[in-house]
């Protein structure tokens, strides 16, 4: 909120933190110029005035002299063009008597929004002007967070996809929305794309300006496998192919398997082809592991299970 006049503040009449409705008065500034420039235009409103009622009755005179022959026209031509610049000269005062006014109304200010006064900048008797703000009025219910997708998955985003957006100081309050807007570009230098979700928090779950991690959900698959990440020897080759390795317990020996992943998700890595549910997985020192040798089973085995999986961009 900027003042628009350069004023001392005469009355600062919120505080920090402090709930406003939209048009509350927030502050009034001295006055005393602006009333004295709306005091010069109307007192020059009405001398204008005054000389153009003189002209009036004079122009009226004239006409029924002219009517009469006892007044040549030219005068009256005269006359009449002397009426019309008054005419001018009073809408011009009363334009001035309006714009002083407008500046005069410009030394209250008042809030544009309803919301929460923050980062009051000015205090009482300070000097205001319109280089600087007066304060910040925060409306909370109605967010905007702002990501930076790599480019990867930004590239798969679309408007209206889901997101859950959770605070860093409090993962465990959520706010679900979309996606509102997804940008035309990505940026070179740090390879991301903008995007922006909307947020209703009238609960109050986010605070304005502070940070957040966002899910975006890209797809939505059932009926997938997830392992452990931990369990899948990767190659060099595997991130253009999506081949990897693993090892599963058959007849108390490491059987070496080939394998197709897909998707990562909180420490799991999806595997598309290469295993089916019930086998039982080497999760740990499979990477010691060589094809045929003998197992013995000291801690258990981790079996494989169908589940769902949801494919996001963190």
């Amino acid at each position: 909120v900027y003042p628009k006049v350069v004023e001392r503040i005469q009355t600062l009449r919120v505080e920090e933190g402090q709930r406003v409705r939209k048009g509350q008065v927030l502050a009034v500034l001295s006055s005393d110029l602006q009333a004295r420039s709306v005091d010069q235009a109307m007192a020059g409103l009405s001398s204008a005035e005054a000389s153009r009622d003189a002209l009036a009755e004079e122009v009226e005179r004239s006409r029924k002299l002219v009517k009469a022959g006892a007044v040549a026209p030219s005068q009256l031509q005269s006359l009449e063009s002397q009426l019309k610049t008054s005419d001018a000269q009073v809408r011009q005062m009363s334009a001035g008597l309006s714009l002083a006014s407008a500046q005069r109304r410009q030394a209250v200010i008042t809030a544009p929004i309803s919301g929460t006064i923050a980062n009051l900048q000015l205090r009482q008797g300070g000097l205001a002007s319109p280089q600087q703000p007066l304060c910040t009025i925060v409306e909370g219910e109605r967010l905007k967070a702002v990501l930076q997708i790599p480019e990867r998955e930004f590239l798969q985003v679309r408007e209206g996809m889901p997101v859950v957006i959770s605070p860093l100081g409090d993962p465990a309050a959520k706010v679900e929305a979309v996606v509102s807007l997804r940008g035309p570009v990505v940026d070179k230098r740090t390879r991301t794309g903008l995007v922006e979700v909307a947020l209703d928090n009238t609960e109050g779950a986010l605070l304005p300006g502070s940070a957040v991690r966002a899910t975006v959900e890209l797809e939505r698959r059932s009926g997938a496998t997830l392992v452990p990440a931990s369990a899948v020897l990767l190659s060099a080759n595997t991130e253009r192919s999506g081949e990897a390795t693993v090892f599963v317990a058959e007849g108390g020996v490491a059987r070496q398997l080939s394998v197709q992943i897909g998707e990562r998700q909180n420490g799991s890595l999806e595997i598309r082809s290469g295993l089916t549910a019930g086998q039982s997985l080497v999760v740990r020192g499979q990477h010691l592991l060589r094809d045929g040798q003998p197992l013995r089973v000291v801690e258990g085995s981790a079996t494989l299970a169908a589940s769902a999986t949801e494919r996001r961009a963190p």
